[in-house]
């Protein structure tokens, strides 16, 4: 009787493991191959003019940056600030990494980008620790970026997921 009823709850946790992995590679899918939602788009937009009327607050900078929600970065990449030849500046946030803490990437990454855009745009973008330098880090946070770090910390992300 013990191994028939523990047999039966092995099997129904099997499948319920099942039906949530095929949920989850749903969503996933769903997520990388249709636009982002409304909500998710709004949010992004609030952030942007966010970080609009902070660089022209804090460096009296009015210049709308375009930016770009892709999939096709590398996944070593949580976002991406561009300076074109012809003096043009582009700002990337990696779709795919996206997914997996979006609030990180709109309240940190996008500051943290938008940071180095108003450093080119103020001519202070140095190539000393890879654009990372302490003027950088001032613009970080004054631009509402919360962890300023060179690099991503995974166990931001980590936590970040786990706040209620």
């Amino acid at each position: 009787m013990f191994k028939s009823r523990l047999k039966y709850t092995f099997i129904a946790i099997a499948i319920i493991a099942l039906l949530q992995l095929f949920i989850n590679m749903y969503l996933s899918y769903q997520f990388k191959n249709n636009p982002l939602s409304e909500s998710l788009q709004n949010r992004i937009n609030e952030k942007e003019k966010e970080l609009q009327y902070l660089a022209f607050k804090y460096y009296k900078i009015k210049t709308k940056i375009p930016l770009f929600i892709t999939g096709k970065m590398n996944d070593k990449l949580f976002g991406l600030t561009s300076l074109e030849k012809n003096g043009n500046l582009k700002i990337y946030l990696n779709k795919n990494r996206m997914q997996e803490n979006i609030d990180y990437m709109i309240d940190d990454v996008f500051a943290h980008e938008y940071a180095h855009a108003v450093m080119f745009l103020r001519k202070l973008y140095t190539k000393k620790d890879d654009g990372h330098s302490l003027e950088w880090q001032k613009t970080c946070l004054n631009l509402g970026g919360q962890k300023c770090n060179r690099f991503v910390k995974h166990q931001d992300i980590v936590f970040e997921k786990m706040k209620f």
